[in-house]
């Protein structure tokens, strides 16, 4: 959280109005998916990836700059770190589905793999032969 409300701060400073967040623990992003979903930004407040099953993809999604910094502001000053607390219910939300949309863009959903510690390295390399 407070990672993004850096780079919102700044961002917001230069005058930008968008900014997509990535995790760095994704290392096989796809760029046709991001480029599916930067079509969108004018036309949306936020877009987010969802998977079928309701999960959102908050860590690899497009927010609105100012919007997004006053949440994180709130956030970070009540303590309620949660990714979803970002995202304003109210605002015109543009969920993408990674499996009925993204997936012909990366037929493995590589793009959405984590690694967040060494022991999941080998079910990485189990499932990708070029890691």
């Amino acid at each position: 959280m407070v990672g993004l409300y850096s780079t919102l701060n700044d961002l917001n400073d230069l005058g930008y109005r968008f900014q997509f967040t990535i995790s760095c623990d994704m290392p096989f992003i796809k760029p046709k998916i991001i480029q599916y979903m930067i079509q969108y930004y004018s036309s949306y407040d936020y877009i987010i990836p969802q998977w079928n099953n309701g999960y959102i993809e908050p860590l690899f999604a497009i927010y609105p700059i100012k919007i997004t910094l006053n949440l994180v502001k709130k956030c970070l000053k009540t303590n309620k770190l949660k990714l979803t607390n970002i995202i304003d219910i109210n605002s015109n939300i543009r969920f993408i589905s990674i499996e009925n949309e993204l997936k012909k863009y990366d037929l493995l959903l590589e793009t959405f793999i984590n690694i967040n510690n060494k022991n999941d390295i080998p079910e990485i390399k189990k499932k990708k032969t070029n890691f």
